[in-house]
């Protein structure tokens, strides 16, 4: 019920999206005294590229291909999309030479993936272009896609960390060059140092809305993230120090997992910030004596602001996936903590054993192996061998667990 629920009312965002998108269209055609025929042409494009937009956003929610953790701002994105939109019905009133259209496709690549900035971009560029009527276009949309596509690639490469000075520079210099190539060699007289101007107007405009765009994704979406995951995996936080405080050995054994598993998941390239907090505060409930109650543990979550994509991985751990876990980081999660406690019960016995850490390692692999524990697992196994791999390099450390 809940789910048909939700369909109904993406069905009905989605048509009233296209309904804001064709009045204002038909708005801006009439004003600006276009045909019938134009205006029903430029209705429809628009429409079909924002269908396609709606498509692609649907495509990534299915296969998980949101980038920034955009999954959970959708209604920012189409609010963005929609004022863009009316801003780009005015980009006729200037110079073409004067678009900002990069830091455009630049700012929808922020706000979802790759795939969704660059039809964004694209389907805006060609809603300017058809209110010019120029038989000319393909050259400012060949300009502003090139332009936009390597500002993409180039910060897709940076983005998470917060590298954007090779890329902007790159990028506008590709712009320059192209607003060269198509507007100042074919300008009328001779080429002087004024005919450039109007380019380099171009790129001093286009870097400043990018630094306006680029500072406001780090210190509000990259760094606003960091420093909350800076400030719960920290081992002094005090819902960590509750733990310590009700269960010391509960305590270390998190300590000791979250190395394990941060050093194997930076390896891996999952996220290593997730995993470390799934690690730390699975078992919060010890707190009231309830290790394991979903309920009680969500709790603490909530009132500690703890990230969606955190709370969804702790809470899929909690409810019984330790020993058959389905996603990637609860696997890996799963077997470092399982190495852990029999590595730690084992020195408990006998602080002076000599631990053949590689054939525990190995046995635990079997073991999981030979109970369907991998069955449901995401996991490769290519990825599992790197894990087992990548845990019996590690050998220095299983001594501090004495």
């Amino acid at each position: 019920m809940e789910h048909l629920q939700n369909n109904k009312k993406q069905l009905v965002c989605v048509i009233g999206l296209f309904a804001i998108i064709a009045f204002v269209m038909y708005t801006v055609c009439t004003l600006t005294g276009k045909s019938m025929e134009e205006t029903l042409r430029n209705i429809v494009t628009v429409l079909i590229g924002t269908g396609i937009i709606c498509f692609l956003h649907a495509d990534a929610d299915i296969r998980n291909t949101y980038l920034f953790k955009n999954e959970n701002h959708k209604k920012r994105f189409f609010v963005i999309y929609i004022i863009c939109f009316v801003i780009s019905m005015m980009f006729p009133l200037i110079s073409v030479v004067f678009w900002p259209f990069v830091a455009v496709f630049v700012l929808f690549f922020l706000l979802s993936n790759r795939l969704i900035g660059f039809v964004t971009g694209c389907c805006l560029l060609t809603s300017s272009l058809l209110m010019i009527n120029a038989d000319n276009s393909f050259q400012p949309f060949f300009i502003y896609m090139t332009s936009g596509l390597v500002a993409i690639l180039l910060l897709s490469l940076c983005a998470e960390r917060l590298q954007f000075g090779l890329p902007v520079f790159v990028s506008m210099m590709v712009l320059f060059l192209l607003l060269c190539i198509y507007t100042v060699l074919f300008s009328e007289g001779k080429i002087t140092f004024e005919v450039f101007m109007m380019p380099i107007i171009n790129i001093v405009l286009e870097v400043v809305i990018l630094l306006v765009v680029l500072n406001y994704f780090s210190l509000f979406i990259i760094r606003r993230e960091n420093d909350c995951y800076m400030e719960i995996n920290d081992p002094e936080f005090p819902l960590m120090i509750s733990i310590k405080g009700k269960n010391v050995k509960e305590y270390y054994t998190a300590i000791h997992t979250a190395y394990l598993a941060v050093r194997v998941a930076e390896s891996l390239h999952l996220d290593s910030k997730v995993i470390k907090t799934c690690v730390y505060y699975h078992r919060v409930g010890i707190i009231e004596g309830k290790k394991d109650d979903p309920e009680i543990s969500e709790a603490y979550f909530r009132r500690n602001k703890f990230p969606q994509e955190s709370i969804d991985l702790l809470m899929e751990y909690i409810r019984g996936e330790s020993k058959h876990p389905i996603s990637k980081e609860a696997t890996l999660i799963s077997i470092c903590e399982e190495l852990v406690e029999r590595i730690m019960a084992i020195f408990e016995e006998d602080r002076t054993v000599k631990l053949s850490s590689d054939w525990l390692i190995d046995t635990i692999f079997k073991e999981r192996i030979k109970g369907n524990g991998f069955i449901n697992s995401e996991m490769t196994v290519a990825e599992l061998y790197d894990v087992r791999k990548l845990l019996k390099k590690e050998k220095l450390y299983y001594d501090f667990l004495r």
